[in-house]
C-alpha cells in the first residue's frame, strides 16, 4: 500500500490533467473518520477499504512541504464509532511524531 500511494502522489502532482481529477477524488472519499479526520486540519488522499476481518485506510498526508505516506491495516471487521476512534488515535500520534520530526 506504501509502495502504490508513493506512486499515486507522484502522478497526482506530475499529470496536470488526471493528477488533478485523482487528487479531487482522493479528497473527498465517502468515508473520512480515519486518516482525514486523525490528520485534520491537513488534508489527505486517501482510500479506505472493508471486508471480512479488515478494515483499513491508507493515503497520502499532505503535510506542507514534508507529505507522507500512510497505511492503517487492521483485522477489525466492522467500523463504527469505537473502532474509528482507536484507529485514529493512531493516526494522530503518527502524525505528531511526523510533525515533531520536521520542527
Amino acid at each position: 500500500a506504501g509502495k502504490l500511494f508513493k506512486e499515486i502522489w507522484k502522478f497526482v502532482e506530475s499529470d496536470e490533467k488526471y493528477g488533478s481529477v485523482m487528487r479531487e477524488s482522493m479528497q473527498k472519499a465517502n468515508h473520512s473518520v480515519i486518516i482525514p479526520l486523525g490528520v485534520t486540519p491537513t488534508r489527505a488522499l486517501h482510500k479506505y477499504g472493508w471486508d471480512t476481518d479488515s478494515y483499513h485506510d491508507a493515503g497520502v498526508v499532505m503535510s506542507g512541504d514534508k507529505p507522507y505516506v500512510l497505511a492503517i491495516f487492521s483485522d477489525l471487521d466492522k467500523g463504527g464509532d469505537e473502532i474509528n476512534e482507536y484507529l485514529r488515535e493512531i493516526v494522530k500520534l503518527i502524525n505528531q511524531l511526523h510533525n515533531n520530526f520536521y520542527k
